[in-house]
């Protein structure tokens, strides 16, 4: 039951952050800023990972491995991010924002 409650609460506010940091983004023409939405967005897919998986073992107590498969399923996007990050810094990425140095 905790899990969704944090789950719910980190939704409603990445949900509001992502929208704001993709606003501001548009509104400077910031590549950064809109990299930086997307790992918002990445949270809100962990968040909704983590809600399903408390929301299915708190209907469905019996149905015990749910929490073990949402921990993998959560490792899985975790580790996604990573990869994809590395694959920005090993192409040249400068600055963090994966533009290989060609941000406006």
């Amino acid at each position: 039951m905790a899990g969704g409650i944090v789950a719910a609460v980190s939704l409603s506010f990445m949900f509001w952050l992502w929208r704001a940091k993709l606003a501001a983004a548009a509104a400077l023409g910031s590549a950064t800023l809109r990299q930086d939405a997307a790992c918002a967005l990445g949270c809100i897919a962990l968040s909704v990972t983590l809600l399903i998986g408390s929301a299915i073992y708190t209907v469905a107590p019996h149905l015990w491995w749910v929490d073990a498969v949402a921990a993998i399923v959560i490792a899985v996007l975790i580790a996604r991010e990573g990869w994809g990050g590395l694959k920005a810094i090993w192409g040249g990425a400068s600055g963090g924002c994966g533009c290989s140095g060609h941000c406006p």
